[in-house]
């Protein structure tokens, strides 16, 4: 050990460590962490994924139209329905607008509703409720025939097998609708077959006067109310006829009191 110039000792700079105590182990040094993905790089992962496969299935021939299915008609044929639902032959299932095939649809007077959906991978099904003609009028020269909302169904030459509107019309284009002629329309279109009508005009303020096919008149009154006004005209001639009796006129506008006139 050295000594410095005055003679003494150096001290060394060291400690020593007090008898008994174990020396302090090293450090161990930890060797740096890999970052894991954090979850906004999981979610572009799985957004881009998503996106992918939507972009696949949206340009993909899989899921081309091979087969259009038409349900609910009776009047139209299915080829008529397929035609007029106009959907091209290399439409994408997936991105075909159901609402605009359904406005298409139910924009041809024959069609009162539709309902499109899908079923994968190809096929369109298509529900419709048709109209049907309850009653005819004259139009112009022909006749035209009317469904129970009043919209015009199409025309005829010759006059067709169904009950006449008391009134005429200059000109009825299909899918128009005489909205003044709903009253005697409602009324024809809930008789039941007891009740032969073979005309029906409206008789002011809604109110609705019937022929029926043996000449007799039947004053209706507001086109509302068939529940009980119809069995009463089905009660009154049953009677009638039960009885030999012609009926001239008969009143149901008040149902729970109706009335019968005798012919001459």
């Amino acid at each position: 050990m050295g000594t410095s110039r005055t003679g003494r000792k150096r001290r060394s700079s060291r400690r020593a460590e007090p008898a008994g105590r174990a020396a302090r182990p090293a450090r161990h040094v930890r060797p740096p962490r890999r970052r894991r993905p954090t979850r906004w790089a999981s979610a572009i992962v799985a957004l881009g994924a998503i996106a992918g496969g939507s972009w696949l299935a949206l340009s993909s021939s899989l899921f081309a139209v091979r087969r259009i299915e038409v349900h609910g008609n009776g009047r139209l044929t299915d080829a008529r329905v397929a035609r007029l639902a106009a959907v091209p032959a290399s439409a994408n299932l997936i991105r075909l607008s159901t609402a605009a095939v359904e406005a298409r649809l139910e924009a041809h007077p024959w069609i009162a509703a539709a309902t499109v959906r899908r079923t994968l991978p190809g096929t369109l099904d298509v529900l419709v409720r048709e109209r049907g003609p309850d009653a005819a009028i004259r139009a112009g020269k022909g006749w035209a025939l009317l469904a129970a909302d009043g919209t015009v169904l199409g025309t005829r030459d010759r006059r067709p097998d169904l009950p006449m509107i008391g009134a005429r019309v200059s000109g009825a284009a299909p899918g128009a609708r005489l909205v003044g002629l709903l009253p005697p329309l409602r009324v024809l279109a809930h008789l039941p077959d007891a009740v032969p009508a073979v005309r029906a005009r409206p008789d002011g303020e809604g109110s609705v006067v019937l022929v029926l096919s043996g000449g007799t008149r039947v004053r209706y009154g507001e086109a509302q109310g068939w529940e009980q006004k119809n069995p009463a005209i089905e009660a009154l001639l049953a009677w009638a006829d039960r009885h030999g009796v012609a009926a001239a006129r008969i009143d149901v506008r008040v149902p729970q009191s109706p009335a019968l006139a005798p012919a001459g």
